[in-house]
């Protein structure tokens, strides 16, 4: 059996809660960002693994004027994430008892509402590596 942990960015035991600090270029992207990293999973995970009463998100911009947003989740969010992250557990069990790990679908960066948009200004190298895998 193995055992579940998390780390918790912050757990205030005496209000109960669960804040956790996020960063992004675009705030304006934060309710796509939630549902396609699915926090409310996260959210709900945090919250039965310490028994809280609330989970906060509290997203930052990396960019000027530097914003900051608060986003508490909902109960219907935790309801939906909790059938998720139990689902996923489920099928992480049963993958890990098959020895069977089917591959994922990888996602376009480009869709991605947290990472900074691509510069086409070239970037010095300090050494040349060649793309692939390097054996240790």
């Amino acid at each position: 059996m193995l055992s579940l942990k998390a780390r918790l960015d912050l757990h205030h035991e005496a209000k109960r809660q669960v804040t956790e600090l996020k960063t992004t270029w675009n705030l304006a992207a934060m309710q796509a960002a939630i549902e396609r990293y699915r926090y409310p999973l996260s959210a709900a995970f945090y919250q039965d693994l310490v028994s809280s009463q609330s989970v906060v998100f509290v997203f930052v911009q990396t960019t000027r004027p530097h914003d900051v947003e608060v986003i508490p989740m909902r109960r219907p969010q935790l309801q939906a994430g909790q059938e998720q992250w139990q689902t996923a557990l489920a099928r992480f069990d049963r993958c890990w008892l098959a020895n069977e790990w089917p591959e994922t679908e990888p996602t376009a960066e480009e869709e991605d509402p947290l990472m900074v948009p691509f510069s086409p200004v070239p970037v010095s190298r300090r050494f040349e590596i060649p793309v692939g895998e390097l054996a240790l």
